[in-house]
């Protein structure tokens, strides 16, 4: 049997930042610990499925439906740590060096 993974990429994101230390730096000091993670994670999900497909899946730039159906979605939730959002094209480009399709639908996170 064929199997596929999908990857919730924000969730593993913010997993990974969350769960490795910030002390993971570049030389310059920059963190690194999302994309080290993220990473991780993705040759660990390799490694234990062995997928024939695999896609990474991100949210939409756009307003997401339960964001416009629920104003209250998500009101509550404090800013996204800038050491963390400087990480997500970090994360973007070794998604592109594993060449794995990405899917991002309007609309829907």
């Amino acid at each position: 049997m064929k199997k596929l993974v999908i990857l919730d990429s924000f969730a593993l994101i913010f997993r990974a930042y969350y769960s490795y230390p910030q002390t993971l730096t570049l030389p310059d000091g920059s963190p690194i610990n999302a994309v080290y993670g993220f990473t991780r994670l993705l040759i660990d999900t390799l490694k234990k499925f062995k997928p024939n497909y695999l896609v990474v899946v991100f949210d939409s730039d756009k307003p997401t439906i339960r964001s416009t159906e629920f104003v209250q979605y998500k009101a509550n939730r404090k800013e996204t740590d800038l050491n963390l959002i400087n990480q997500i094209p970090k994360v973007e480009k070794i998604i592109k060096t594993f060449d794995l399709p990405v899917l991002k639908v309007d609309g829907y996170e």
